[in-house]
């Protein structure tokens, strides 16, 4: 038996690399695209070609700790020494105006692609994620990190953090309409695409201060006052509740002569729908003048279920813009705006990124710089070994700054084959 896997993978592998371009310039052709970050739906597709890929990817970040204050927070935590005077440091540190924001999101995924007649490309694809995020509004955080010495009233505002958990089937395509010459001989080269994705929700989850006025906190020289009103919506469990479908689209239009490209893609529209959610509220009327008094009520929160409802989800759903130069083959020149278009869970803040690839031979080192949204600059560097049969990427992305003063990590990895 293992002598004929091994047979069947050394005649695989062997006509994989007899299909493999015969030019450098095909091979480089096949990796003009650079990866994006996420999800890619039409990754593999707009090539033109035949490919089977895996993939997985995270990221998460937040507002005030950065890597290096993350990590002397978690060792404290792991020896039982984090104190209490050491979180209202942290907190110290929130940005003012923006409040205390977190947001995280991982996925795995596998996409085949094959050719068809007349210059289309049709994808099958499946994927399991998840997104969460959490938002303190700044005039809470304001209690612990300015104190009250010249305000007495905070309202909890816009706090809330959210959750979904994913699984996903997609059949995507991509057609070249336009392959006809263009000034000076060269050959213009448009490419179209679309899809959509069955969502089928796993797991969802939802905690806020509802917005009205009982929803705020009063801190006298000698007593504590809080009307609080919260509202949790989640699943009991994690199992296939409701589903919806997300719509993909892509244009790209590139003049390989010329070493120029343009992309503009919208992903993930629609919404989806969650079965069998519980929705809870508590209502909290407290005046003390002792600390452990808040800390019991706390701990005494009951939220009964009030009703079960089906719910509508929406992920986030983004919008990028891409402009690429490349001269000959060692060099490309990459430059993306990445805009959100809605979504009501996760976090995924304006960014734009400018990405180098450098191409030592089968080796592309990329190297770049992410920025906007609430977090600043970053870095992104990535690495891979890419032929015309075989391609292994992987990148790093840091936001908010470089090294142990990032505030944000996320990565990226890719292994496949061309046939």
């Amino acid at each position: 038996m293992v002598r004929v896997c091994l047979r069947t993978a050394a005649a695989a592998l062997t006509v994989l690399c007899a299909s493999a371009p015969a030019r450098a310039q095909q091979t480089a052709d096949l990796y003009r695209r650079a990866p994006m970050l996420g999800g890619d739906s039409f990754a593999g597709l707009v090539e033109g070609r035949g490919s089977l890929r895996f993939g997985a990817d995270a990221s998460a970040g937040n507002s005030a700790l950065d890597l290096d204050r993350l990590g002397a927070v978690l060792f404290l935590a792991e020896r039982d020494s984090l104190r209490a005077a050491d979180a209202l440091d942290a907190l110290g540190l929130v940005p003012r105006g923006v409040g205390l924001t977190g947001h995280g999101n991982a996925g795995a995924r596998f996409r085949l692609g094959m050719p068809l007649a007349s210059g289309l490309t049709v994808g099958l694809g499946a994927r399991g994620r998840g997104y969460g995020s959490f938002r303190v509004d700044d005039d809470a955080v304001a209690l612990l990190r300015d104190g009250n010495g010249s305000r007495s009233e905070f309202p909890l505002g816009e706090t809330r953090g959210d959750g979904l958990l994913t699984a996903e089937v997609g059949v995507h395509g991509v057609w070249h309409p336009l392959a006809a010459p263009g000034e000076s001989g060269r050959v213009v080269r448009l490419a179209l695409g679309a899809g959509v994705r069955h969502v089928q929700p796993l797991f969802f989850a939802r905690v806020r201060s509802e917005l009205e006025d009982r929803s705020r906190i009063v801190v006298t020289a000698d007593s504590i006052r809080a009307r609080v009103s919260v509202a949790t919506e989640h699943t009991p469990s994690v199992a296939r509740r409701g589903g919806g479908y997300l719509t993909d689209l892509m244009a790209r239009l590139a003049v390989p002569g010329s070493g120029v490209a343009l992309e503009i893609g919208v992903r993930g529209l629609g919404d989806v729908t969650v079965e069998g959610v519980e929705r809870r509220r508590e209502d909290v009327d407290l005046s003390t003048t002792r600390l452990d008094s808040v800390l019991d009520v706390i701990e005494s929160l009951s939220l009964d279920v009030r009703d079960t409802v089906n719910a509508t989800v929406t992920p986030p759903a983004l919008v990028d813009v891409t402009a690429s130069l490349w001269s000959g083959i060692p060099f490309q020149l990459d430059g993306r705006v990445v805009l959100p278009a809605g979504g009501d869970v996760g976090d995924r803040p304006p960014a734009g990124e400018v990405l180098t690839t450098w191409r030592l031979g089968p080796v592309p080192v990329r190297a770049g710089a992410r920025f906007g949204g609430r977090a600043g600059v970053g870095g992104r560097f990535g690495l891979g070994l890419e032929t015309g049969s075989f391609f292994l990427r992987g990148s790093a992305v840091t936001s908010g700054g470089f090294a142990g003063a990032a505030r944000g990590l996320a990565a990226r990895m890719d292994v496949g084959v061309w046939f």
